[in-house]
């Protein structure tokens, strides 16, 4: 008696290939990403060796254990709402090793579901992009900031001062001022010591300015010897006595280098909203305000007046 079996020998074939494939792509995955599965709870039940090395948790750190265990410290409700709906989610997460170091991965968690359409597991890939965040920063830390001093530039400026002017025209009672900085004789200073000590002595002037304000007051340089100080204030009486503080400390000498400098600043002001109520307006007023200080002689505070 003969029995056909080719139809089955080709099943078997086709699922051998199959799981080969299977086991292919796996491998491919596991060396080339970090993978964990979790059940439809968000219980964690499988993880990969790549995601061990880079979280350095074990695995019987997190096997049984839920996804926020897995070194994540955010908010994660978008995340949850995306993938229960059946989505998969994209996006670029914070995360942390068990011996809290901070690295960044780009994840992909891809929902599964059976022949009825519900979901029974949850594939989450992880891709490290720690170097890639790490160069972003730089670079958008050096289109924001200063070379020399490390404070935020022009570009900083008007980005932040339009964020506190929109702030003052939802709040009726916000109020601030803009104090415009420049040093007197800083050209001397070039001109007689070179520019290599004119460059020390703007870090040496950044450092006092620093210690002359508050936290939540912020400087900017601008460019040369010119500097912008946003300050946090509540009256004129307080802007006063700021602007007289930072006043008296830049007129001390300077040390930099061996060198003995004296050097003064004149500081225009101008006040929000009495004063502008845009940044371009608040610039100019405070600009103008400064070069009236520097008509009468220099080495003053002007507020400006209409």
């Amino acid at each position: 008696i003969y029995r056909d079996i080719t139809p089955q020998k080709e099943a078997e074939e086709q699922l051998a290939y199959t799981m080969k494939e299977l086991e292919n792509i796996k491998y491919a995955l596991d060396e080339s990403a970090s993978v964990m599965i979790l059940d439809a709870n968000g219980t964690i039940t499988y993880i990969n060796d790549m995601y061990i090395r880079y979280s350095e948790y074990q695995k019987e750190d997190l096997l049984g254990k839920y996804y926020r265990d897995a070194g994540l410290r955010h908010d994660l409700s978008e995340l949850r709402e995306t993938i229960k709906s059946g989505k998969v989610w994209r996006g670029e997460l914070e995360m942390w090793t068990k011996h809290n170091q901070l690295y960044w991965v780009s994840n992909t968690i891809v929902p599964l579901k059976d022949i009825d359409g519900n979901i029974t597991y949850y594939v989450s890939i992880h891709n490290d992009i720690t170097e890639q965040k790490a160069l972003e920063n730089k670079l958008h830390f050096e289109a924001t900031h200063d070379s020399l001093t490390g404070l935020p530039n022009r570009a900083m400026l008007l980005k932040e001062l339009n964020k506190v002017i929109e702030k003052g025209q939802r709040k009726s009672d916000e109020f601030f001022a803009l104090l415009f900085l420049d040093c007197d004789n800083f050209k001397q200073i070039n001109d007689e010591y070179g520019h290599h000590i004119g460059d020390e002595f703007l870090k040496a002037y950044t450092k006092r300015l620093k210690s002359c304000v508050r936290k939540g007051d912020r400087i900017y340089r601008l460019g040369g010897d010119e500097f912008i100080i946003i300050l946090n204030v509540t009256n004129g009486r307080e802007i006063e006595q700021i602007a007289r503080r930072i006043h008296v400390s830049l007129q001390q000498s300077w040390n930099v280098r061996g060198y003995c400098l004296r050097t003064t600043t004149t500081i225009g002001v101008s006040i929000y909203p009495e004063d502008g109520e845009s940044a371009a307006l608040l610039l100019k007023n405070a600009d103008d305000a400064l070069y009236k200080g520097k008509r009468e002689g220099k080495n003053n505070y002007i507020l400006y007046q209409t």
